[in-house]
């Protein structure tokens, strides 16, 4: 039996820049009051100049969306209502994904990722069933604490 909308899990989602080791990628999925119920992150990912010349302007969004968000999400065992991305490089993942996708910025309103108005509606009433209940912002700061941790120790 498929659980209804509102208990489905929430999909935090961002990167993380490491001058050392390269660009990781982090994806935590919480219940409806923030508690964690699953945790994946990316090996580092470094590019080669050759990549890096021929993808061009494109670069950073195949690396943040294709590369390391697209990997996380199909990696993923749970499948959330909505997956919240605090990056705009991040926030074309909608286009790879049916998942919708929220691009959240700190201190801003939070922009649903749709190319059609019915997708956009749909979005904007999955994110007004979270706003009372979770902070938007916290989480990505957890999966940032949890990358530098495996850093630290990896």
């Amino acid at each position: 039996m498929e659980p209804a909308l509102s208990q489905k899990p929430v999909g935090f989602l961002t990167t993380v820049e490491s001058p050392t080791h390269g660009l990781f990628g982090g994806y935590l999925l919480v219940d409806s009051i923030g508690r964690p119920l699953e945790f994946s992150c990316t090996a580092p990912v470094r590019l080669s100049r050759a990549q890096q010349v021929l993808y061009g302007p494109t670069l950073h969004g195949y690396l943040h969306a294709d590369r390391i968000g697209g990997t996380l999400l199909a990696e993923a065992t749970i499948e959330p209502r909505i997956v919240l991305v605090d990056q705009v490089e991040l926030a074309q993942l909608h286009v790879h994904t049916p998942l919708p996708v929220a691009l959240v910025r700190s201190g801003e309103p939070v922009e649903p990722q749709a190319d059609d108005p019915v997708r956009r509606r749909q979005l904007s009433e999955r994110l007004d069933e979270l706003l009372p209940n979770i902070d938007l912002a916290e989480p990505f700061e957890r999966i940032r604490a949890a990358i530098d941790e495996a850093q630290r120790h990896g």
